[in-house]
C-alpha cells in the first residue's frame, strides 16, 4: 500500500511534532490489523507544510481498500487535533501498489526524492523503516572503495538525474536487487 499524509490549513511547523503523529497513526493501524512493516518519508509541500509518503507491506488480514481508507482517514484526522472536515475528506490517499516494479519506483520517486528544507529548519531524520524483520526485501550491506562509492553515486544519480549534496561515507538506495547485483558485478565486486 502506498500512503500519503497531509496536514490541514493549521498544520505544525515543528518536524518532531509530526513525527509523533506519525508513530500515533502508526500504534493505531498496528492495535487494529496487527503488525506490518514499511517504509516512511518526511517530506516538506511549497505551502510549508509537512507531509508524509509511506510504503506499507501489509497481510491480508488488513482487508478491503475501502476499510483501510476510512480508517487511515478517520484516525489521521484525529491524530492531528480534528482541525476541519476537509482534512477529514481530503487529508489522506491510500492506494494499492500491483506489482514490486510499482513499489520499486514509488520507493524510488518519493522515499529516496532530495527534498528541500527552508534554511535554518531542524528535521531530524526524514525516513525511516517499521519492522525491518516483516519486509519482503533483501537488505545487503557492501563496503566499496571510495572511487567505486562515487562511481555507484553517479550512476543513480544520474538515473534519478539529481544533482549531488552531502558526504558520501553512507548511501542508501531503493532499487531492484537484481540492478544493484549488476551494477556492483560491473565493478568487479562479488556477492556472496
Amino acid at each position: 500500500m502506498t500512503v500519503t499524509l497531509t496536514y490541514p490549513h493549521e498544520y505544525p511547523d515543528d518536524s518532531e511534532l509530526c513525527k509523533r503523529h506519525l508513530e500515533a497513526l502508526r500504534k493505531r493501524l498496528e492495535r487494529r490489523y496487527g503488525k506490518f512493516a514499511g517504509f516512511w518519508r518526511l517530506g516538506i509541500q511549497k505551502r510549508g507544510a509537512f507531509h508524509f509518503h509511506l510504503l506499507l507491506f501489509v497481510p491480508p488480514s488488513f482487508g478491503t481498500l475501502s476499510t483501510l481508507r476510512c480508517f487511515v482517514a478517520s484516525a489521521w484526522y484525529e491524530v492531528c487535533g480534528k482541525v476541519s472536515e476537509g482534512h477529514l475528506r481530503a487529508g489522506t490517499n491510500v492506494e494499492r501498489v500491483r506489482s514490486w516494479r510499482k513499489a520499486t519506483s514509488y520507493a524510488e520517486k518519493y522515499l529516496a526524492r532530495e527534498e528541500h528544507f527552508p534554511d535554518g529548519m531542524e528535521t531530524g531524520r526524514i525516513w525511516g523503516a517499521w519492522n525491518k524483520q516483516l519486509l519482503p526485501v533483501r537488505w545487503e550491506r557492501v563496503e566499496v572503495s571510495l572511487r567505486d562509492a562515487f562511481r555507484i553515486r553517479r550512476t543513480y544519480r544520474r538515473l534519478a538525474r539529481r544533482k549531488g549534496m552531502g558526504s558520501l561515507r553512507r548511501i542508501t538506495i531503493f532499487v531492484r536487487y537484481e540492478n544493484a547485483l549488476r551494477l556492483l558485478g560491473f565493478l568487479g565486486y562479488r556477492m556472496e
